[in-house]
């Protein structure tokens, strides 16, 4: 296990918790609520024990140092157990088996990339037709002249396509759903030769993807943490070919929408919404739609104000804004103000970070 330590955030800051006032309810605006979080804070009083498995650990890692440091008596405990947790991270809406979540939300956003590991060769184009022939074992060598007809202007060696056939559900899931979305003539699914796992898992995949020839279909933030390939889609003939990166991501998640406040709370990709371009720019990037959320689980048998202070915590614009170090999304605003609503219930009224006058908190 590791904990943080506290300390004093130089030049801000954080007035103390009035209990007994009037808390935060979901029927403010999620606009408002979100800007609430960026200049006010509750502070819990005790330690909050999180399971952070994956890419999510460095992230909960700073957030739980910077929550700590403006939280006196607060700290946060990362541990390797769910059954031990607070608040359990996972890429299902599902929470483990021993967490009794009372609360389950998405955190962040993922991207579900389609890895190779092709020696020389970058920037591979797929289309949906070749990529569901490549997966069900129809195409074999990367020389293929259906894979060759997209990569006009790559030298495709000759050499076997070696399948990494297990997949995690999210990812099986948002790959699916776009494929499907986009030409369901050609697509035939995941095939059911394939192992589907609740999680995401390293040791599943590692061998596969670092051979020679390799492809899989494993979470964006994986490939970029450990340097691999990945492909562009294909979606229209009269379209570009739509690369896996940061800025598609972005453009898919802004396409998100949520429906009421029930628990899980599971964001749903309308590919009829316009995406909204990143800040600095008048045009969006075309999305790259396989994307999916990461959770956490609010779990049963600890303070569960203090359990929800972190969990507000973590909606702040800075703390989202964070997630990108480590290749993930944060949430847009419609899907954050409705989860910080949802954590928000029961906590004292929250305590204004400074003032106009004062050094931003981190």
């Amino acid at each position: 296990m590791m904990k943080f330590g506290k300390y004093l955030a130089t030049g801000s800051v954080v007035l103390t918790v009035l209990m007994g006032t009037s808390a935060c309810t979901p029927d403010m605006p999620p606009e408002l609520l979100a800007q609430l979080a960026d200049s006010s804070i509750n502070c819990g009083s005790a330690d909050v024990t999180t399971y952070a498995p994956g890419a999510i650990t460095n992230v909960i890692n700073q957030w739980g140092s910077d929550y700590s440091g403006l939280c006196a008596g607060a700290t946060v405990t990362v541990s390797d157990q769910p059954g031990a947790a607070n608040i359990a991270y996972t890429d299902s809406s599902t929470p483990p088996a021993d967490c009794s979540a009372f609360l389950s939300v998405p955190t962040a956003i993922d991207g579900a990339a389609i890895s190779t590991t092709v020696a020389g060769v970058d920037g591979i184009i797929i289309d949906v037709a070749t990529l569901s022939k490549i997966l069900s074992g129809e195409i074999t060598t990367w020389a293929d002249p259906a894979v060759a007809a997209l990569n006009s202007g790559l030298e495709l060696p000759d050499e076997p396509v070696v399948l990494t056939t297990s997949v995690a559900k999210p990812v099986a899931d948002a790959i699916d759903s776009w494929m499907k979305r986009v030409d369901p003539k050609n697509w035939k699914g995941i095939p059911s030769t394939f192992t589907v796992t609740d999680s995401f898992d390293t040791l599943n995949v590692a061998a596969e993807l670092t051979t020679e020839g390799g492809i899989g279909l494993v979470p964006f933030s994986y490939v970029t943490t450990y340097g691999l390939q990945s492909m562009a889609v294909k979606v229209a003939k009269d379209q570009e070919p739509v690369p896996s990166n940061l800025e598609s991501i972005y453009s898919a998640l802004t396409q998100l929408t949520v429906s009421g406040t029930a628990s899980p709370l599971i964001p749903t990709l309308d590919p009829g919404m316009t995406p909204i371009p990143p800040d600095g720019s008048n045009t969006a990037p075309a999305p790259w739609q396989a994307i999916f959320p990461l959770y956490q689980h609010l779990c049963s048998g600890g303070n569960e104000n203090d359990t929800r202070a972190f969990a507000r915590y973590s909606m702040r614009t800075d703390s989202q804004g964070f997630l990108a170090t480590f290749s993930l999304q944060g949430l847009p605003l419609n899907v954050r103000g409705t989860v910080l609503g949802m954590v928000s219930k029961g906590l004292p009224s929250p305590s204004m970070i400074g003032d106009p006058s004062a050094t931003p908190t981190p």
